[in-house]
């Protein structure tokens, strides 16, 4: 009894070895199939990732944040608080704050109210367009500008609008 018994267990285990072979080959084919599903997914992202700009936009961040530090800086120098400000002075300001690969132009409002009530906006005949570029096209020649601008109110009430333009030169 007991042969007969081995006889059928060998008989068994004969009848599932195919079954167990192509179980494997069926693994191996999932696992080959998984891994073009994944390469193929991981590509098309790439891809899709690649297409957007996103040093463009850090870079015009990055000059806003610098603009908006620069003038906080000039409104704390108090320089601009002084009735007759020198524009040398602005313009040290300007460079002892600015990378040398920064182009700028910074100009001062003056807000004038009228007899009408409305306010007027006008350009400080002495600190209007104090730059450091070397020709009128270097703003243009820029990939990235910026221009940010803040109202201030002097110690006298004297409310002024100031704007500083930022480019990357050489861009």
């Amino acid at each position: 009894m007991h042969s007969k018994a081995a006889t059928l267990e060998d008989d068994i285990l004969v009848a599932n070895r195919p079954k167990r072979s192509r179980q494997g080959v069926s693994r191996i084919l999932e696992a080959v199939i998984a891994a073009v599903i994944l390469l193929a997914t991981f590509s098309a992202s790439a891809v899709m990732i690649q297409s957007s700009n996103i040093k463009v936009l850090q870079e015009r961040g990055d000059l806003d944040r610098l603009a908006y530090n620069v003038l906080n800086t000039v409104i704390e120098s108090g320089v601009i608080d002084k009735p007759q400000t020198d524009p040398t002075t602005v313009k040290n300001i300007l460079l002892a704050n600015l990378p040398s690969t920064i182009y700028y132009n910074f100009t001062v409002f003056n807000c004038v109210s009228t007899p009408t009530g409305m306010i007027s906006v006008q350009p400080d005949p002495i600190l209007n367009n104090i730059n450091n570029l070397s020709y009128p096209a270097s703003f243009a020649s820029a990939s990235e500008i910026s221009s940010v601008s803040t109202m201030f109110t002097s110690l006298s009430g004297q409310t002024r609008q100031l704007r500083l333009q930022l480019a990357r030169a050489g861009e």
